[in-house]
């Protein structure tokens, strides 16, 4: 009998390492596809200038599991990503910020810093604050916005149907962040990635999710529908990042490593997510 039982468990071990083993090559092999595609569909094509302006989806990590690292990699050569995201950034302006503060990071603080119209002061302990002093908008083919849960979690009114480029609200400012940067560059092109699917935490338990709560502005996917609107209206590629990971309560925990923050694998999927809707858009533009 315990020999039988031996042979069920060796046989059940043998099955789940051989499953993990099957799924990794699954894994390395569509990897490798993926690569092959993206050079024979860029063959000939200069390599693209991108900047990216957002938040700490793309700026807490910068190493080469980071989501700007990955993307580069996904296209080899291809593609250049300037990264001014900034923890703790909103693409709304808060108000509490007075018009003298230089140490502001919204998105139209940093479009008026790109174009020539206002100075911010990064403090140093930003990687942005090493990188913005140098940028020439004109010299970039894409920007791309990755902006939404900080002006979830601070509550941001979402549009003022008064003032469409309204930089209080979140479609406003992003309006106004497109338009203007279109000014400086007029054969700039745009990306707009919605923000992700996010938790609420109190003593170690996950007490509400994005999708039904919220604090004040709006449930997360009433900020990524904000998002898509934008990008319709500029002609923008778009990515849903929340319907395009599936991530949920239950399965939270292999994407996100708090609250809000994508772990290595999540960064990876929102990587090839976003590296797909751009190749997309490239091939596009340049038939």
């Amino acid at each position: 009998m315990k020999k039988w039982q031996n042979n069920k468990w060796l046989s059940f071990t043998a099955v789940f390492v051989g499953g993990i083993i099957v799924a990794l090559l699954v894994a390395i092999l569509i990897s490798f596809c993926n690569q092959v595609r993206y050079w024979v569909l860029l063959r000939g094509q200069n390599t693209v200038k991108v900047l990216v302006l957002g938040d700490s989806i793309w700026d807490k990590v910068r190493d080469d599991t980071g989501i700007a690292d990955r993307i580069e990699r996904n296209f080899s050569d291809k593609v250049e990503i300037t990264n001014l995201t900034v923890q703790g950034s909103s693409a709304s302006w808060n108000m509490a910020d007075t018009e003298g503060d230089n140490h502001v990071t919204c998105l139209p603080a940093m479009v008026d810093y790109l174009t020539g119209a206002r100075t911010v002061e990064l403090p140093d302990y930003y990687v942005a604050a090493s990188l913005i002093q140098d940028v020439d908008i004109k010299t970039y083919d894409y920007v791309i916005l990755a902006y939404g849960l900080n002006d979830y979690y601070a509550g941001a009114k979402l549009a003022n149907p008064n003032d469409y480029y309204d930089v209080t609200t979140f479609e406003g400012a992003m309006c106004y962040g497109i338009s203007t940067l279109k000014q400086a560059n007029p054969n700039l092109k745009f990306g707009i990635i919605s923000p992700t699917y996010s938790q609420g935490y109190s003593n170690g338990k996950v007490v509400h999710e994005g999708t039904y709560h919220s604090y004040g502005g709006g449930v997360v996917s009433e900020y990524v529908v904000a998002c898509e609107e934008v990008a319709k209206s500029f002609y923008a590629f778009y990515v849903n990042t929340v319907d395009g990971l599936k991530m949920n309560i239950h399965n939270g925990p292999m994407y996100l490593e708090d609250a809000t923050h994508l772990t290595k694998l999540g960064r990876r999927r929102y990587a090839d997510l976003v590296s797909r809707a751009f190749l997309e858009d490239i091939v596009k533009n340049t038939r």
